[in-house]
């Protein structure tokens, strides 16, 4: 019984690593640290200040998210390693911008732009 697929099209489809296409919306209190099995889309809200978010340790290549800064005013999301140490080079980035961050098996890259 599949009520739910009227005119569905999906063409070329290739899932892999794990993909976890949920979403997390919070608001940050504190250095925040990514859990292993998070979503990755993170709609996150500073909470009044700049927060440092930490990636998740052991990621796999191929591992990704997108976070949104959600701030009502121009509070900054700064990413971190596991190990609380910022990516080279740093990525912040500010109020109503989106990071799109990978792991390539060597290194964490980042790019940011405009929600």
């Amino acid at each position: 019984m599949r009520s739910n697929l009227d005119a569905a099209v999906i063409a070329d489809c290739l899932m892999l690593n794990g993909n976890r296409l949920g979403t997390s919306i919070q608001t940050l209190t504190g250095t925040t640290a990514i859990p292993p099995d998070a979503p990755h889309v993170l709609a996150w809200d500073p909470g009044g200040g700049a927060r440092e978010v930490n990636l998740p340790a052991s990621p796999q290549s191929g591992d990704f998210y997108i976070i949104v800064n959600t701030a009502d005013a121009a509070e900054v999301i700064t990413l971190e390693d596991s190990a609380s140490a910022a990516l080279t080079p740093a990525c912040t980035f500010t109020q109503n911008e989106v990071c799109f961050v990978v792991y390539t098996g060597a290194a964490w890259r980042f790019f940011v732009g405009v929600a």
